[in-house]
């Protein structure tokens, strides 16, 4: 990485809410600048072939191809920018100038993922952003008899026969899973939830596991082996806390709106309602608000990537 010197403006770059990475068309991060989400993304026309600079999130890790395709076989070279352990106050960056890619960045792909998976970087695809997890019958997130089976955010499931005959595909056939950041997973080897259980939270990026031989033995034990799962999101607005409350301390615009009204997990994310309440609690400076009902309406609009 580029030594960092007085007056660089990639030191003082921010990734946007929801994004992964940033890319820029100069050194120095001048010029035009490109958020890449987590995942794939094919660079437009007037992208592509053009980037001298990146600022990478920290704990997420960016790769870029001179190539786009499908396949990681048809992408071509590559280069990797690490972000992952990165303990500076600012967020990984680095010049192109040196690197073999230097203009020549046609596609990326971009993840963040939690320092304790035990998958490797790339493998498993990112969990869905209104989803809590993804049960997989195979290791590395690979479907074998049935697709990833997507996890809700607070949501309680068992594989109990007595529940439903159709839970037999699942039942004693998960070999990994998938956490979103700020989920937590709790799985069980009985159908009620309460024997010789785990509890897996992605606190820094996306949590990928692999239950065969993990270094924890409860994970392993579980491996083939889970009946039940259930998902906790600190995200998720509790509308029964928030309901009868102002969500506003101090004064403005929309101080007498109930929370009541804020259901964003039903919502589009492009209702005018919700933009307008993140962008008054923005321009009044309430972003480090401590009042609960705020903090949930801002990390979950932030999840959505709700445009303001």
């Amino acid at each position: 990485m580029a030594r960092a010197t007085p007056g660089n403006e990639c030191l003082q770059k921010q990734v946007p809410s929801g994004m992964c990475a940033v890319l820029y068309d100069d050194d120095g991060c001048e010029g035009w600048e490109l958020p890449v989400p987590e995942g794939y993304t094919k660079l437009e026309f007037s992208n592509r072939n053009d980037a001298e600079a990146v600022v990478v999130k920290k704990g997420c890790i960016l790769t870029g191809w001179d190539h786009d395709g499908e396949k990681e076989s048809e992408r071509g070279e590559k280069a990797i920018f690490d972000g992952r352990n990165f303990d500076r106050s600012y967020n990984y960056w680095k010049n192109l100038d040196r690197d073999s890619l230097n203009d020549k960045i046609s596609a990326v792909t971009c993840e963040c993922t939690d320092p304790n998976s035990n998958v490797g970087v790339g493998i498993c695809p990112p969990v869905p952003k209104t989803a809590c997890a993804v049960l997989y019958d195979d290791k590395n997130c690979e479907d074998d008899d049935f697709k990833g089976l997507v996890i809700n955010p607070n949501e309680e499931r068992s594989f109990s026969l007595l529940k439903s005959p159709l839970n037999l595909k699942y039942k004693n056939e998960i070999e990994s899973f998938s956490v979103r950041d700020g989920c937590t997973l709790e799985a069980y080897n009985d159908s009620d939830f309460s024997d010789d259980g785990i509890r897996a939270t992605a606190s820094n990026g996306d949590l990928h596991v692999n239950l065969d031989d993990h270094p924890n033995k409860k994970y392993d034990n579980l491996d083939g082996e889970i009946e039940s799962v259930k998902s906790s999101d600190e995200s998720s607005i509790n509308t029964d806390v928030c309901k009868t409350s102002k969500i506003f301390s101090m004064k403005t615009t929309a101080e007498n709106v109930d929370l009541s009204l804020i259901n964003l997990e039903n919502s589009a994310k492009s209702d005018e309602n919700y933009s307008e309440l993140k962008r008054n609690i923005e321009e009044d400076n309430m972003a480090n608000s401590t009042n609960p009902c705020i903090l949930q309406f801002l990390k979950l609009s932030n999840r959505l990537s709700i445009d303001g």
